[in-house]
Order: structure tokens, then sequence, then C-alpha cells
């Protein structure tokens, strides 16, 4: 074995050491606790459930469409399952303005943040021109993000917490 010393050797130790820093500080997953991440889904679960109630209660008899697919989400992924958060913030980001609970809206959207990757590209959304039409295209995206919701909560339990 042979014994390299320097500038060799401290080139390579320098590439290592900054290999490691960039490796852990430009990551662009969040890393968040368990317990943390699943308080995070919890609400984000509540939220979805109590925006889709308001605007349904709104707009009564309202039928959602097949023509609009929001994807589904799992916090924490790797890619190139993380990219659905970005979307399905995206998503909430251009129909926020349109409802009139930007509140809860905003608070979703916050929590999303939280959940996100670091470097996260937005997707292009175009909305519905015809006034019908966006308010279906609004229906089925807050039905879709509660449904997800509920499917995210299931993967974390959290309905067995409330046991207690």
């Amino acid at each position: 074995m042979v014994s390299r010393t320097g500038p060799t050797k401290s080139a390579l130790f320098l590439l290592c050491c900054v290999g490691s820093w960039l490796s852990s500080h430009m990551s662009p997953i969040r890393s968040l606790q368990p317990n943390a991440e699943k308080g995070i889904v919890k609400e984000l679960q509540f939220l979805s459930n109590e925006l889709l109630e308001n605007f349904v209660s709104e707009e009564k008899g309202l039928p959602t469409s097949s023509s609009y697919t929001l994807p589904c989400f799992i916090p924490n992924a790797h890619p190139p399952n993380n990219i659905n958060i970005s979307a399905v913030q995206t998503y909430l980001k251009t129909i926020g303005p349109l409802i009139d609970n930007t509140t809860t809206t905003g608070e979703i959207i916050e929590h999303l943040d939280k959940l996100a990757p670091q470097n996260a590209s937005e997707t292009n959304i175009s909305v519905p021109e015809n006034a019908f039409e966006k308010k279906r295209f609004i229906l089925t995206i807050l039905k879709q993000f509660s449904e997800c919701m509920d499917l995210v909560c299931k993967s974390f339990n959290c309905e067995a917490q409330q046991a207690t």
C-alpha cells in the first residue's frame, strides 16, 4: 500500500470534507421528526376536510369532474415521489384566491412547505375560464386533496393516538 503525502493527500481530504458538507447542507429533502411529520399530516387532514366542507356547503349540488387530477403525495419521499407535494402546493396556491376561505388555504400551504423539498419547482396549472367549470375544477381538487390527506393520515396511523 502506498501512502500519499503532499498536495494529493490534502486535496483528497478537502474533497471528502467539502463533499460531505455540501451533501448535508444542499440536500433537497427536509428532515422532520416522525412525530412532527405526523402532527403536520393530522393538521392537513383536518384543514383539507374543513376546506372541502365549507366549499360544498356554498356550492350545493355541484358535481366533480373526472377531467382534473390532483396527484397525492408521500411526506419526506425521495424523487420522484417528492414532486407531488410541490404540485399539490401549486394547485392550492392557484385555487386559493378563487375561494372565500383563503385563511385555511394559506395554513395548508404553510404546512405543505414544511413537508416539501427545499428546491422544488412549481407546476403550471391552467384554470378553466367558464364559471361553472371553474367551480367544478375547485371542487374536484379540494375533494381529491381531502381524499389524499385521508390516505396519507392512514399511512401515518393518525387515528391510533386519538383513542387515548
